[in-house]
């Protein structure tokens, strides 16, 4: 079928590529206005107790009353001083005629002295914004110019800035990673290919990708709400994969062309055929780990899921209808403008037969044991320091240093008594008796660790009241405290507690819950993807359980950075204390994906010389021969997009972008070239087993690869 559609695209070459232009342009166009349609929330997890309460705090209280930090200072007076204290009720007139605020809580209007610093020389308001999380961006772009006015220095914090300033911070570190990354790669494809042109193709279809994958982003983006965060996994893939899967296509294609005499038909009809249908299972394996994400019903990890898919589904629509009509136009002009004569010897087109690949495999095979046991042992010991996690939600910490967001929190935790400004709010159902509030109010106050507890304010249905904690809000302590109220009796009423250290709580709980159908999901497809493909349940079971060994050495690096610092300051980052609880979730599904993705590749020429041969050693070398120069330019081309999103200022992205590095260099280096040789020279025949239902299932249903 795939060869038949080749040669329909030699036969419309000129129509495939004009409604490819078509497409970017009309993509580019309207994929553009994709930021409009995008929120920077989707951390809550819809139906929980802390979920629930916040809906009502929104209702019936207009809102969380400590969404907008304002921290206010004067290096020479302190609030104790007339001028300082006319400035702060200045500043209150301020945010409480601004459209779009609702309430406000301050050292003036409580006298609580939580809202002074030691020195006495700063102070903060609460302020509640109304609408959501796009609407309280807007208020607080309002805000800026208006706080300025103020005879105090006077900056904003809080999730409601935080927000703001990481959804500016996106579109730049987006802009910034692209500029990078596209002169990178050119260079990089044009070393592999050794010909202007031919590199030229992998960048059109990048274009294409990336576009097109806007487009369905923006599309979804009315039906369902989609995280800003999802433009750099979008441009990361569409460009990535949309690399590597030109990649395979192309060199495929320059091979086909030398054997069939220039015949530019047949060469792209049987790369089709060939290649084709290999970036088709390599994107139907990442799919199959983007569906786990997509199983959580977390607004964010749905848009990382959803623009994922889309990002690799536009990918390979590129691939298979962009590109062959390019290829049909160019057909032997492909080579044009070579350099390769300028390249040093090493980069030029390796001759047939045994070469360096072919060699290090059956290196490894001479002892495969030792290799085994000293691959497994490095990547048991580089997964240590994930059993040490921390885990946290976003917040001020994403941001980077000089932030004005990030400024606040830090200034907030060093200079006052209460380091967590984001209360652990507790919703009432009904008007409870003061006496009953009273008493509750003093059970809660005796607590540990609680700085203090705000009187109980009444809407026409609930009723709320704000804890504040002395320590941070995602630390151990804070959680233990959460922990604690959910204990605590209430005599007469019920209590929903919300804030965010309590959706911390219910998020973690939800990935350890919703974490099973993920695993589900994605090792079950990816076991039966590959049992079509090879007729073996070995393999298959064994490359899971490898790639999850490589996928620890991933997780340890990613707390060795950036929970306990090492290499930070070299790395431009600062270290914090925990990882976003997505994020492993993210980085599991992407990488198991990508590592998938090269075993379809790598395992396929393996079984098609071990059918014809049944030598498995031999076969295991001409396969790693046959595709450890591609594997690896494939990785190295990804791997420079990658590097170059991890230039971005907003740690989420760094933070997905450097797991994703280290467990692409762990699949492609240990794995692929030392544990994938070794067990199977010590599996021998018998990584072809499978129970004699399945080998008649395969026999009717598989998937055979041919050269």
């Amino acid at each position: 079928m795939l060869e038949r559609y080749g040669r329909l695209v030699y036969r419309f070459q000129w129509w495939f590529l004009a409604a490819g232009l078509l497409f970017i342009i009309g993509a580019g166009v309207y994929g553009s206005g994709v930021y409009g349609s995008l929120n920077q929330g989707g951390f809550d997890v819809p139906g929980s107790q802390s979920s629930r309460a916040d809906s009502i705090i929104d209702r019936q209280f207009g809102g969380n009353h400590s969404s907008l930090v304002v921290l206010t200072s004067s290096p020479h007076e302190t609030v104790d001083d007339p001028a300082y204290r006319q400035a702060l009720e200045q500043l209150q007139t301020v945010l409480r005629q601004t459209p779009g605020t609702t309430g406000l809580e301050s050292y003036l209007t409580s006298g609580d002295a939580r809202f002074v610093s030691h020195d006495r020389h700063q102070s903060y308001l609460l302020v509640g914004l109304q609408g959501d999380d796009t609407a309280q961006t807007a208020t607080v772009e309002r805000l800026r110019p208006l706080v300025r006015r103020v005879p105090l220095r006077v900056q904003l914090g809080g999730a409601a800035a935080v927000n703001a300033e990481s959804t500016a911070y996106v579109r730049q570190d987006l802009a910034r990673a692209e500029r990078y990354a596209f002169p990178f790669t050119a260079l990089l494809l044009v070393i592999i290919f050794g010909s202007l042109a031919a590199a030229a193709l992998p960048l059109a279809v990048g274009l294409y990708g990336i576009f097109g994958a806007l487009v369905i982003t923006r599309l979804v983006a009315y039906a369902t709400p989609m995280s800003v965060y999802v433009l750099n996994l979008i441009s990361l893939l569409g460009l990535g994969l949309a690399i590597d899967y030109s990649l395979f296509v192309v060199s495929r294609f320059r091979e086909e062309l030398h054997k069939n005499g220039g015949d530019v038909a047949a060469a792209l009809a049987r790369s089709l055929g060939t290649a084709g249908r290999t970036i088709i299972f390599s994107a139907l394996t990442v799919l199959i780990a983007l569906a786990g994400l997509i199983i959580f019903p977390m607004g964010f990890l749905r848009s990382m899921g959803i623009g994922g898919a889309a990002a690799v589904l536009v990918a390979l629509a590129g691939a298979l209808l962009f590109l062959p009509a390019l290829l049909a136009i160019l057909g032997p002009k492909v080579d044009a403008l070579s350099v390769a004569s300028l390249l040093p010897r090493r980069f030029r087109k390796p001759t047939r037969g045994p070469g360096n690949w072919a060699r290090l495999s059956r290196w490894v095979m001479r002892w495969p044991r030792l290799t085994v046991l000293t691959a497994l042992a490095v990547l048991l010991l580089a997964g240590v320091p994930f059993l040490g996690i921390h885990f946290t939600n976003p917040d001020y910490h994403v941001l980077p240093a000089g932030s004005q967001a990030r400024a606040v929190g830090v200034a907030l935790q060093q200079h006052f008594a209460a380091t967590d400004q984001t209360p652990i709010q507790l919703v009432i159902p009904g008007r409870p008796a003061s006496e009953q509030l009273q008493t509750y109010r003093r059970q809660l106050t005796g607590l540990p660790n609680v700085a203090a507890v705000a009187e109980p304010v009444s809407s026409s249905s609930y009723t709320l009241i704000n804890v504040y904690a002395t320590t941070d809000t995602y630390s151990v302590p804070t959680k233990n405290l959460v922990a604690h109220i959910q204990q605590l009796p209430a005599d007469g009423f019920k209590v929903l507690v919300g804030g965010q250290t309590a959706d911390l709580t219910d998020l973690l709980a939800l990935i350890r819950h919703d974490g099973v159908y993920a695993l589900i999901v994605i090792l079950g497809g990816m076991l039966a993807l590959f049992f079509l493909m090879l007729g073996s349940l070995v393999i298959p079971l064994k490359t899971i359980i490898l790639n999850v060994l490589s996928l620890s050495a991933a997780f340890g690096a990613l707390v060795w950075i950036f929970q306990q610092g090492h290499l930070a300051s070299w790395l431009g980052i600062m270290p914090e204390d925990g990882i976003d609880a997505t994020q492993p979730v993210i980085i599991f599904a992407l990488a198991f994906g990508l590592s998938m993705d090269y075993a379809v590749f790598l395992f396929s020429r393996v079984k098609e010389h071990f059918d014809e041969q049944a030598d498995i050693r031999q076969a295991i070398a001409w396969g790693v021969q046959r595709t450890g120069g591609i594997i690896t330019s494939a990785a190295l081309l990804l791997l420079v997009v990658i590097a170059s999103f991890t230039l971005g200022r907003i740690i989420i992205m760094k933070e997905v972008g450097i797991g994703l590095i280290v467990a692409v260099l762990v699949d492609v280096f240990i794995v692929r070239l030392l544990l994938v040789p070794a067990s199977m020279t010590l599996l021998g025949r018998h990584n072809w087993w499978a129970p004699n239902f399945l080998k008649k299932l395969y026999g009717r249903f598989g998937i055979k690869e041919t050269d």
